[in-house]
């Protein structure tokens, strides 16, 4: 099999699991949103679906930067939406990781997806967290305030991983709008 080095997205719903046990047409309604919003975040920089279970999502995107700008992308469309409607936003998180991986039929398996999908439900909702690897590829290339939070213990892993997160002005700042990422093209 093919190895190689892949960029990872990992989103989910936060709260889901308790959306779906107190209103379940609701938690429904969330993963309609969530696929409404992903899928010109895929196609616009360059990503393609891997996996859905339940609330998880994951894709792989084609370089770091195209990962992080497409994850600021989703959170802002959701963000604008929710203003738009006067509503709260969809709480997804996001988890991005730069690591080696192995194509198998139409997935991909590997330490890469592992990670990114222990490190997407740590973030807030409405956050991106992404790992150190990640970090030193996009760090002078991306727009976006990277602050680092350190390293984390991730179940399953043997040793803490290094994670940032990247400072949406939206959350909690009141800076104004948020700047709109570049499409790769």
């Amino acid at each position: 099999m093919a190895r190689r080095l892949a960029a990872i997205m990992y989103t989910d719903v936060a709260e889901y699991s308790a959306t779906l046990q107190t209103d379940e047409s609701a938690a429904f309604q969330q993963l309609r949103d969530l696929e409404e919003l992903l899928r010109p975040t895929l196609r616009n920089f360059h990503g393609h679906r891997v996996r859905s279970i339940g609330e998880d999502r994951l894709a792989e995107f084609s370089s770091a930067v195209n990962a992080v700008d497409g994850a600021v992308d989703l959170q802002r469309r959701a963000h604008e939406r929710a203003v738009d409607e006067g509503a709260s936003p969809l709480s997804i998180r996001v988890g991005l990781h730069l690591g080696d991986a192995e194509r198998r039929g139409i997935g991909i398996l590997g330490g890469a997806v592992e990670v990114a999908s222990r490190i997407g439900p740590l973030a807030e909702p409405g956050g991106i967290w992404l790992t150190e690897p990640v970090y030193v590829q996009v760090r002078s290339k991306v727009p976006y305030q990277l602050e680092r939070l350190g390293p984390r213990d991730l179940r399953g892993l043997r040793e803490p991983i290094a994670v940032y997160h990247v400072v949406l002005p939206w959350i909690g700042t009141g800076r104004g709008p948020p700047e709109e990422p570049r499409s790769s093209s």
